[in-house]
């Protein structure tokens, strides 16, 4: 691979290419002294490997129509984006694809429908086997019939392929892959990326927070131990207000360490002085908190401080724990754990600054426990404002009649709205979990 800076502008694979067509090897069609080339913004803009002739982008660099060449014709492939980035609308090789929400339509037709853990298609059940990254491995249907079997190289390649009688695209780290014309990439939702060159073909959007390390690297180039969602850092963790359960929330914030500021050739970066320079960067694990009353609330309590209970820093040592694991029963009060992994997960865009201290802080703070005022939701929706001030998750309850004797109409922060008001931050994604739950206020359950 040749570079000029971080940008690849060259690649010769000695191998001997594959004849098969559909196959995700690299395939190196070009032998000039430049094979990638981008535009001022630092976009990829042609690639000669692939055939890729033109890419226009939109304001948020996401490709909005991108021209491919075949052996006898060539295709121009155009992208529809909401204004926060989420992909509306896709015209490929001729088949039009409309995404809304979880349902699919293809040629103005419904596709299929996705849902946690796999999807409905043709009035059928199929579900996902997944690894310890999320990449989808195994696609099975409602009666165990293997319709979809994958096998990865560590950037997503897939080596080998054995059951293929289902060609859903959801695959590496659950992701799309769009393999018309031999373009084979994934689509990472702020970017797309290449799996056999292991690079994003554009700059990553937080490179600013990042500097020491390539803006068109997948992983800080550690895709066996890390996994990128989306390129966020900040996680909200919702379990659901159902049935008779009033839900819970809690906050997962990344863990940060000392690094030395290195240059683009890997050497140290100085100060004036001559000393090294150090940076904080994110090691690839985080530490989870919430707030839970240290006995259960009674019927009189609703809007009275109680004992807390909270978890005071619970280390989560990957995204695949935090999607798989319970993180709620490290407490010593009395309120049983949830027991189960959360229902759903926000992905939301901080920095080191305004992960650190609020959660921490006021975990350890003893501060009391107010159904109304301070519960758990609270918690959560505080340490998220530190990054975004306007957040407001509140509802309007108003009080039963039987219970105006003992409180007031008030404002409820509760799981299922803030998970609906995260959902609509900028950047925010669930990497589990529906869009949006129904809201309900968190008194409903005592005030019935």
């Amino acid at each position: 691979m040749t570079y000029s800076g971080n940008q690849l502008i060259k690649v010769e694979d000695a191998g001997v290419n594959v004849s098969l067509s559909a196959s995700m090897d690299f395939k190196d069609k070009s032998h000039t002294s430049k094979e990638y080339y981008y535009d001022r913004n630092g976009r990829l803009a042609k690639d000669l490997n692939k055939g890729i002739d033109t890419i226009s982008y939109n304001l948020l660099n996401l490709p909005r129509s991108l021209t491919i060449s075949a052996s006898s014709n060539s295709v121009t492939n155009t992208y529809m984006y909401a204004a926060d980035g989420r992909k509306l609308k896709t015209n490929i090789s001729g088949k039009k694809t409309d995404y809304c929400g979880n349902v699919i339509y293809e040629n103005n037709t419904l596709k299929s429908i996705l849902i946690d853990g796999g999807y409905i298609e043709g009035g059928k059940y199929y579900f996902y086997l997944t690894d310890h990254l999320g990449n989808n491995r195994v696609v099975a249907n409602e009666s165990g019939t293997i319709v979809q079997s994958n096998h990865y190289y560590p950037y997503g390649m897939s080596f080998t392929e054995g059951t293929q009688t289902s060609s859903q695209p959801y695959k590496f780290g659950g992701k799309e892959l769009d393999t018309q014309k031999g373009l084979n990439w994934y689509d990472f939702e702020k970017r797309q990326m290449d799996p056999v060159i292991g690079r994003f073909p554009t700059p990553d959007p937080l490179a600013e927070k990042y500097y020491s390390v390539s803006p068109y690297v997948y992983c800080d180039n550690n895709p066996m131990n890390r996994i990128d969602p989306d390129g966020r850092d900040s996680y909200l963790l919702i379990w659901f207000s159902k049935d008779n359960e009033t839900g819970h929330a809690g906050i997962a914030v990344d863990n940060y360490k000392l690094q030395k500021v290195m240059d683009s050739k890997g050497k140290p970066v100085l100060d004036s002085k001559g000393n090294y320079t150090y940076e904080m960067v994110k090691d690839g694990t985080m530490t989870y908190y919430d707030l839970w009353p240290n006995d259960e609330v009674g019927m009189s309590e609703l809007q009275s401080n109680v004992k807390s209970d909270y978890s005071k820093g619970i280390k989560i040592n990957s995204i695949s724990d935090l999607m798989r694991k319970d993180p709620t029963g490290s407490r010593s009060g009395n309120v049983s754990a949830e027991g189960r992994a959360a229902d759903g997960i926000v992905q939301i865009d901080t920095d080191y600054d305004q992960d650190k201290g609020y959660a921490s802080g006021t975990a350890n703070s003893g501060k009391m426990y107010n159904a109304s005022e301070f519960n758990c939701s609270t918690f959560a929706e505080n340490a998220l404002k530190k990054a975004f001030p306007a957040l407001d998750a509140s509802q309007f309850v108003k009080v039963p009649f039987s219970l105006r004797l003992l409180y007031k109409n008030t404002r409820v922060v509760a799981p299922n709205n803030l998970y609906n008001a995260a959902m609509k931050l900028p950047g925010a994604t669930n990497i589990s979990g529906p869009k949006s739950v129904v809201a309900k206020p968190y008194l409903e359950y005592y005030g019935k």
